[in-house]
């Protein structure tokens, strides 16, 4: 709400408010002759992920986008919005034009090492600071001026929308007509069993997941599919979450087929529980590695873990190998990544 308010005060100052591709983002400029002045002002109260790296390519491609434009000279300052000093210090720890703004206590945060103005910056934040903390509302646009309205509510939901999710749930619900309309081939061509793998019919792992026994099957593992989705596709990354997704599921399903071996019984099985017990784990490695975007407490995750694994093994006819194997691949797997990325 402050960015928006933030960005009404500026723009009756002079400045021109520029389309953004991130919602958490506003861009503001005020020109004077050949010279750019940009105000970035960056929202981070919310679930944005935004590494230094990150950081600084947005600044980049704001320098590059007005070089091509013929605006040779231009001068950048990040306001960071934000409800954790430490967090956004570690963001903008080498860049000299950056400045805090601490939403809780409304106050303008200007480090030592930081650029003391801006071009007049200084005075126009402290006067809409000041004037924000006595009273909020005067900068709120009345319905008649708002411009979008719901449309601008839809757009910034399209932007942020985890379409791999969407798009799983669409290809299992493809799937759970063609098991109520043609069990046979379906069931007969998908499933996945010890037997099966010995045969060569490897492409069963991936078939398997997409397959369900009934609609309440269906619909309890795409519920909890668009939860963990929903909460996680954005965060971890769209490609990374399809593929740590299709692989707890195909680790599922292998081992199911271990137990099956192991334990001396054949039995076929199918369903997205593998996969989704996988979002499972990598939500829980994410949350006891204290990932700041997740707002889940450890407790409230333990329940969830305890709960879904108590349910399995309670069930009846429920794959509990293909669960677990899920899960402890998922939290793996995430592990991996997180290393990864801290080693790249």
């Amino acid at each position: 709400m402050m960015k928006e308010m933030l960005e009404q005060y500026l723009q009756t100052k002079g400045f021109f408010k520029l389309t953004s591709k991130l919602s958490e983002v506003a861009v503001l400029v005020k020109f004077e002759n050949n010279l750019a002045n940009i105000l970035q002002i960056i929202d981070y109260t919310n679930d944005l992920y935004l590494d230094r790296e990150q950081y600084e390519e947005v600044k980049d491609s704001l320098r590059s986008m007005f070089h091509e434009r013929g605006i040779s000279e231009t001068h950048i300052l990040s306001l960071i919005l934000t409800e954790n000093e430490k967090k956004s210090e570690l963001l903008t720890k080498d860049d000299p034009f950056s400045w805090l703004v601490q939403t809780q206590t409304t106050r303008l945060i200007i480090e030592e090492d930081k650029q003391p103005d801006f071009y007049g910056m200084r005075g126009l934040l402290e006067d809409f600071l000041t004037k924000y903390k006595e009273d909020p509302s005067q900068f709120v646009l009345p319905e008649e001026e708002k411009e979008g309205g719901w449309k601008e509510s839809v757009s910034a939901y399209l932007k942020k929308a985890p379409y791999i999710t969407i798009s799983l749930i669409a290809i299992n619900l493809v799937m759970c007509f063609g098991c109520i309309f043609n069990p046979r081939f379906f069931y007969g061509e998908g499933c996945i069993g010890l037997s099966y793998l010995l045969d060569g019919d490897f492409y069963r792992l991936i078939t398997a997941m997409f397959l369900h026994g009934s609609l309440d099957h269906f619909f309890s593992n795409m519920l909890l599919l668009y939860f963990l989705g929903d909460m996680l596709e954005n965060k971890v990354g769209r490609i990374r979450f399809l593929i740590i997704y299709m692989l707890t599921g195909i680790l599922g399903n292998l081992t199911s087929c271990f137990y099956e071996y192991i334990a001396n019984m054949e039995y076929v099985s199918y369903g997205a529980s593998g996969a989704v017990f996988g979002l499972i784990g990598m939500l829980f490695c994410l949350v006891i590695q204290k990932d700041e975007r997740i707002k889940i407490s450890m407790p409230a995750m333990l329940f969830m873990v305890v709960y879904c694994v108590y349910s399995s093994f309670a069930g009846i006819q429920i794959n509990v190998a293909a669960h677990l194997g899920g899960l402890i691949s998922g939290m793996l797997l995430m592990l991996a990544n997180i290393r990864m990325k801290r080693e790249a």
